[in-house]
């Protein structure tokens, strides 16, 4: 570092770089620069910005398996190349995102838990805005990746909803919320959500890649 007239030591670094160097981003757009065509060699489609690059395959519903079998031999082949190591063991448990949903559950439901103590001190509005903030938020991100996942999977997010709506209305614990939900809330059920978020993705990709006058449409 040199700051004026002072320079600091010297420090070997044999192993990556350090942040904020000028030639990161050089070295990075080297190291990722076969992605591309290594995708496309693969079959497979792919969004590359900057630092965000995102692989994917357009299949039927009945052809999920194959296409994950093939994502998972690709995503090998690459990793191998640049002497990296993939554990294949785990890697068909963590596609079920078991872990990460009750994880992700487990975070919401403490979150409904400190605003259910000082909701008696809230206005509707105000809880309102807290839910969306530190709960449905969390739910709705990257929910896109629990569209094929079995209902059983998705159970536990579907009772965070209905929790979450049933604090935002002031519902009891045995009473019915569905058409809370729809009729005042206007939540769609979980599935719906989900389909929604993708719907809303593809859209975003759609004027992305469009031309300027699609834009105003």
């Amino acid at each position: 570092m040199v700051h004026g007239s002072s320079r600091s030591q010297w420090v070997p670094a044999p192993h990556g770089l350090p942040q904020g160097s000028v030639l990161a981003p050089l070295l990075y757009i080297i190291y990722t620069s076969e992605l591309g065509p290594f995708l496309t060699a693969c079959a497979l489609l792919g969004q590359l910005y900057a630092d965000d690059i995102q692989a994917y395959l357009h299949c039927l519903a009945s052809d999920a398996k194959a296409a994950v079998r093939a994502m998972t031999l690709a995503m090998g082949a690459w990793m191998s190349s640049n002497r990296l190591r993939l554990n294949p063991i785990r890697l068909p448990f963590q596609l079920t995102f078991a872990p990460h949903i009750n994880r992700l559950c487990r975070n919401c439901y403490y979150q409904l838990h400190q605003l259910r103590i000082i909701s008696c001190s809230l206005t509707s509005t105000a809880t309102d805005t807290l839910v969306h903030a530190f709960v449905t938020s969390l739910l709705d991100y990257c929910s896109t990746l629990y569209v094929g996942l079995p209902a059983v999977r998705l159970g536990c997010l579907k009772r965070v909803i209905r929790t979450t709506a049933r604090l935002i209305g002031g519902v009891p614990r045995t009473g019915h919320v569905s058409a809370y939900m729809l009729d005042v809330l206007h939540w769609l059920p979980l599935q719906q959500r989900i389909i929604f978020s993708i719907g809303v993705l593809v859209w975003r990709c759609i004027l992305s890649l469009a031309p300027a006058y699609l834009r105003d449409l």
